[in-house]
This record gives structure tokens, C-alpha cells and sequence, in this order.
């Protein structure tokens, strides 16, 4: 929500950028989180996810390309 940002004094008048963060988060060895977040405020607010096995053989990448459509 743009009401919700307060731009610094070097920052005033500009957009606020908008930083897409991808990252896996590991559950022990029993699955894994491909976590995508919107980055506000140096926090990651989780917007999509998709869970795997740990010990699955897949290729993440095309996990985080699904989730980005």
C-alpha cells in the first residue's frame, strides 16, 4: 500500500523501489520452502511459497520461475 510508505529525506519525491526476494528455507531434512517475498522496510513479507521434500531431485529454479508467473 502506498499510504503505508514513508520515503526517507534523501528518498522524498522518488518511487519506492520495489525488491523481489527469493529464498529457500530448510525444515531439517524433511522438506524445503521456496519462499518468494516483497522486501519492505528491511523485512521479507512471504507472498508465494511452494514446499518440497528435502531429499526430492528437482531443479528449484523452475519452482521460483512457476511461482513468478
Amino acid at each position: 500500500m502506498r499510504t503505508l510508505w514513508i520515503p526517507c529525506e534523501e528518498e522524498a519525491g522518488t518511487e519506492p523501489p520495489l525488491i523481489l526476494a527469493l529464498a529457500p528455507t530448510h525444515q531439517r531434512d524433511a522438506w524445503v520452502a521456496l519462499v518468494g517475498s516483497v522486501v519492505y522496510r528491511s523485512h521479507a513479507l512471504p507472498i508465494v511459497w511452494h514446499v518440497v521434500e528435502a531429499q526430492a531431485r528437482e531443479f528449484w529454479l523452475a519452482h521460483f520461475d512457476h511461482l513468478l508467473r
